[in-house]
């Protein structure tokens, strides 16, 4: 938890959701982009012109802890409902 609060910056979607994560008792990375799919968060990729839905598909986990956008922040606009 302190990675994501002091050592880096963090876009407030995803962060709420890392907030939300551990709090249904499965903490384990792993599981993290299935729980991302069921958030069904809506945003657009700017550069592509492609409109998706769930974070699971720009996110991905390395060394089985370390959790990573694939896209830069600024070319993500979230579709708010």
């Amino acid at each position: 938890m302190s990675s994501i609060t002091k050592d880096m910056v963090i876009f407030p979607r995803l962060f709420r959701r890392l907030k939300e994560y551990p709090a249904l008792g499965n903490p384990s990375p792993a599981g993290f982009p299935a729980f991302l799919a069921g958030t069904a968060d809506r945003f657009r990729i700017l550069s592509t012109h492609t409109f998706i839905v769930g974070l699971h598909h720009v996110v991905e986990i390395t060394n089985g802890q370390t959790l990573r956008l694939t896209q830069p922040v600024e070319d993500l606009l979230f579709d708010e409902k």
